[in-house]
């Protein structure tokens, strides 16, 4: 039976370790004769290439169907800024390749709580056992309900200031203040300065721990050069990580008989 991934709680966290696992091993053509369609409201790059050259991959083809060719919020609803539950998979899957586990550890997210990264990946590290801390003004903390199910798999820590949520954490996490539609620029970049992650704020975490961004980065706003170019970033091996975590889903979702 197909499942859907609307949410990083749509799967169990022994099916999340199931798709990290087959995102290890190499994989066969085993969608071969099926199609992808690919349904985008905003622009995407990431999103689309990691999922169109996985499905090559895999055998099958993808199709791009952008907002004018459907007729997005007019003929069709939009999507959901709530969650992003592929990069907050492949987020986790990075972070398990590099600290060789998951459970234990303390993710810190810096920046816009409200973010739907910050979301899923609120869920899924507290459905793998580890400590989510989000450091973001009031007026932009994360969404209660999303809160309220993620403390029902284990800690979640929420507070205005972004060295307390940075303190001893193994993982330090930010994305953009200005996403795609805000038109407040100017106004959110002076509510987010003090949330910048610099070198003075990744100190306050643990000597190891590493940086993460799902890109593109707007250097000198959410993060500073020093930091996202530095030995802490891990943000290439993230971004690769999205084909892998991405083919593994598919088989996953698609041909689960075959893994």
């Amino acid at each position: 039976m197909i499942k859907h991934f609307l949410s990083i709680t749509d799967l169990t966290a022994k099916e999340i370790w199931q798709v990290f696992a087959l995102a290890k091993r190499q994989s066969k053509p085993v969608l071969k004769g099926k199609s992808l369609a690919m349904i985008f409201e905003k622009p995407s790059l990431r999103t689309r290439l990691s999922f169109e050259i996985a499905m090559t991959q895999l055998g099958g083809h993808g199709v791009y169907l952008g907002p004018s060719d459907i007729g997005l919020e007019k003929r069709e609803s939009g999507l959901s800024d709530l969650e992003h539950p592929c990069q907050a998979l492949a987020d986790l899957f990075t972070i398990w390749e590099i600290k060789a586990k998951i459970k234990g550890l303390k993710i810190a997210f810096v920046g816009d709580g409200e973010n739907n990264v910050a979301h899923s990946l609120c869920l899924g590290a507290t459905m793998l056992g580890a400590t989510f801390a989000c450091g973001s003004p009031k007026g932009f903390w994360m969404n209660k309900q999303i809160v309220a199910q993620a403390k029902k798999f284990g800690k979640v820590i929420e507070t205005v200031d972004p060295k307390e949520a940075a303190a001893d954490a193994d993982i330090v996490v930010t994305d953009t203040w200005i996403s795609m539609g805000d038109t407040d620029k100017e106004k959110r970049i002076k509510i987010f300065k003090k949330y910048q992650v610099n070198q003075k704020l990744m100190k306050y975490a643990k000597k190891d721990a590493i940086f993460m961004h799902c890109l593109p980065a707007h250097r000198g706003e959410e993060v500073t050069a020093d930091v996202i170019d530095g030995p802490q970033s891990v943000v290439f091996q993230e971004a690769e990580n999205r084909l892998h975590v991405q083919k593994a889903l598919l088989v996953h979702l698609l041909s689960p008989d075959m893994l």
